[in-house]
């Protein structure tokens, strides 16, 4: 940051780095960016609703990287800037849907979606018809990804955003 009224390429040469925050959300870390898969092909009719959980430091662990303006060690708390590509291999002819669930409280975010890994991608704001969503803990917020047929395997993408409470769940459940 710098005054309006200073020359970029003059301030530059004077400016300080700035201290760590309390929030410590600072750093470089190695390998972010996250894949993420099942064991197993996900069948709707066998398996029913089933959830996996991102960004919630239990299965999914923060990053752990480094601050390269003081040396120190910092803790992603959030994983607030890595990519996850999400792979859901599916089986069978029926159709599957998918929703995003926060579980931390207010959110705001995108998610991205195809259908095989060579097609195109639809950008899916999530929630869908409001500005945010998660602000009542006693209601069930859900965004809505869509529904898909089996037959080809979907891809998301999703990065968890700033200012936006975490974790989240993706949930799949039988469309029908």
């Amino acid at each position: 940051m710098l005054p309006a009224t200073e020359d970029p390429l003059t301030f530059v040469s004077k400016a300080r780095v700035l201290p760590a925050d309390e929030h410590r959300l600072r750093g470089t870390f190695a390998g972010m960016d996250r894949f993420v898969t099942s064991d197993r092909m996900y069948d709707p009719q066998k398996d029913g609703v089933v959830y996996f959980s991102l960004a919630d430091d239990k299965n999914d662990l923060y990053r752990i990287g480094v601050d390269a303006t003081d040396g120190s060690i910092v803790k992603n708390y959030g994983n607030y800037g890595v990519l996850y590509s999400i792979h859901i291999p599916t089986r069978g002819t029926d159709k599957t849907r998918y929703f995003l669930k926060p579980c931390g409280g207010v959110y705001a975010g995108v998610v991205t979606a195809r259908t095989g890994w060579n097609a195109d991608k639809s950008i899916i704001p999530t929630p869908k018809n409001k500005t945010f969503f998660g602000e009542n803990a006693k209601q069930m917020d859900l965004a809505d990804l869509g529904v898909y047929n089996n037959i080809n395997s979907m891809w998301f993408e999703f990065s968890p955003p700033g200012a936006s409470n975490l974790p989240v769940e993706f949930i799949l459940m039988p469309a029908e």
